[in-house]
């Protein structure tokens, strides 16, 4: 560019816009030439310079800036002020003019990560204390009779059915777990999804909410199976600071026969709109009572959960009260990474040590009932012997 050029915000003028040059410099000459030795110009070479006056439509942001009165020099030159287009756009490379510009682009104001993730990822919950008073909580079924509409109810009514609620959930507290998850385990055969019948949602949510008034432990819920955002509007009639989701990601056939695909994007989107963000997500991963998709291994399974944002995985066995095999569990404890990991079937007196070494808590309901009956009452007993259990190595 030419040697008088020395400044671009704003940029230097030339002798064709009528500015001066400044005193340092002397003009150039030319040799003198003959007329004969003159050239034509070539045919493009007029289409090559934008005429004086007008201005090229990529330039008005560049020719903007150094208009501006905030322009700095360029090397420490004084600024000179900009008249005309083409002495913008025709003094300097291409290269001067976008490096100007860039170092002159609004900057972001965050280092590491945009603003909208910094806000979802303040959302995770980090280590199981932020909900219960220990970092490893053992947190116990509340196993609702079947709710209306099930073959199981007889027409006993609302009341029964909270009062055998409060029943189990008096007896966990008083064995000393350090949470509950009120879930409709006899609504079985279990619908799946959106097909969840309105007055099991309705009756669950009041049992739910009675059992929230009557202990003072974290409330969890369970719609079986995978009640999504059914699921959600229960937690939040009662106050629930948790919910379990069956499928959360992935797809897969459940016992029942009903084919069924993860609620990830319809939950967390309802979530948000519902304000319910403190409600936080413990989402099981290859979860009992059902088959996967062929393909959907554990490892993968696990990423696309905590890809989409749960705050927790729980991984179980086969069937209600089978356990998982340890070496599953190790597993997925290696894959779950930041997030916690939750036994969520199979754990009794005897295997809980084990599995407190290698997960962050676990989820208990067959063991800890009368004659270890799953259809039984909570046996308080059974509750403290598990908990002291799950305590010498938890």
């Amino acid at each position: 560019h030419p040697p008088h050029a020395t400044n671009i915000g704003p940029f230097l003028g030339n002798e064709r816009s009528g500015t001066a040059r400044p005193p340092h410099t002397a003009p150039r000459t030319r040799p003198a030439q003959r007329t004969s030795d003159r050239r034509a110009p070539a045919p493009h070479s007029t289409a090559r310079r934008a005429p004086t006056g007008t201005r090229p439509p990529f330039a008005e942001p560049i020719f903007a800036l150094c208009t501006s009165p905030h322009a700095e020099g360029y090397r420490g030159q004084p600024p000179a002020r900009v008249t005309s287009p083409y002495q913008l756009t025709s003094s300097f490379p291409p290269a001067i003019i976008l490096t100007f510009v860039k170092n002159r682009l609004p900057k972001p104001t965050y280092r590491m990560s945009p603003p909208w993730k910094q806000r979802l990822d303040a959302l995770q919950i980090g280590d199981l204390s932020a909900i219960f008073r220990t970092r490893k909580p053992i947190i116990g079924m509340v196993h609702l009779w079947p709710l209306p509409g099930a073959p199981g109810y007889t027409g006993y009514g609302m009341q029964t059915i909270i009062d055998q609620a409060l029943y189990d959930a008096h007896a966990l507290a008083e064995g000393g777990v350090d949470g509950v998850i009120v879930e409709n385990m006899w609504d079985i055969p279990f619908r799946a999804g959106p097909n969840v019948p309105p007055e099991s949602i309705a009756t669950h949510a009041v049992a739910a909410h009675a059992v929230r008034r009557a202990i003072d432990l974290p409330l969890g819920i369970n719609l079986v199976h995978n009640g999504g955002v059914a699921l959600l509007g229960i937690a939040l009639a009662a106050d629930a600071s948790f919910i379990r989701v069956c499928m959360f990601t992935g797809a897969g056939v459940w016992d029942a026969g009903a084919w069924d695909e993860g609620c990830a994007a319809d939950l967390m989107r309802r979530r948000k709109e519902l304000h319910a963000e403190h409600i936080k997500i413990f989402a099981d991963v290859d979860k009992k009572h059902s088959v996967r998709f062929p393909g959907i291994d554990l490892a993968t399974h696990i990423e696309w959960t905590r890809f989409f944002g749960a705050d927790a995985l729980i991984v179980s066995g086969r069937m209600t009260g089978d356990a998982p095999d340890i070496e599953k569990v190790q597993q997925a404890k290696a894959l779950c990474g930041d997030r916690p990991l939750l036994i969520g079937s199979g754990a009794d007196e005897r295997n809980v040590a084990a599995f407190m070494d290698a997960a962050d808590g676990v989820i208990v309901g067959s063991s800890i009932k009368q004659d270890g009956r799953i259809e039984n009452p909570v046996d308080v007993e059974r509750v403290r012997r598990f908990v002291a259990a799950a305590r010498t190595r938890g």
